[in-house]
């Protein structure tokens, strides 16, 4: 194997995190505000002011979980395909 074809590989692993992590954002955008909107009923002006934070840090998650699980498919899509 060369440096060319690793790189190849590499680039799309790559690929696949990426739209993975895209998909995870997309995900996030959509269920993040039914959540929210449910658990802050009610609630004071200092939980609602904390939307953001929830925003940033389950669009991190969203983008991490995402990106992996868009490798695994991909792989496990090239190993069948390849049997």
């Amino acid at each position: 194997m060369n440096i060319k074809n690793i790189i190849k590989i590499i680039g799309k692993n790559f690929l696949a995190f990426i739209v993975g992590g895209i998909l995870g954002i997309l995900g996030t955008l959509i269920i993040v505000p039914i959540v929210l909107q449910r658990s802050l009923e009610g609630k004071s002006i200092g939980a609602i002011a904390l939307i953001p934070v929830f925003f940033i840090i389950y669009g991190i998650f969203g983008i991490i979980i995402g990106g992996v699980l868009g490798i695994i498919v991909y792989n496990l899509i090239k190993y069948f395909r390849n049997r």
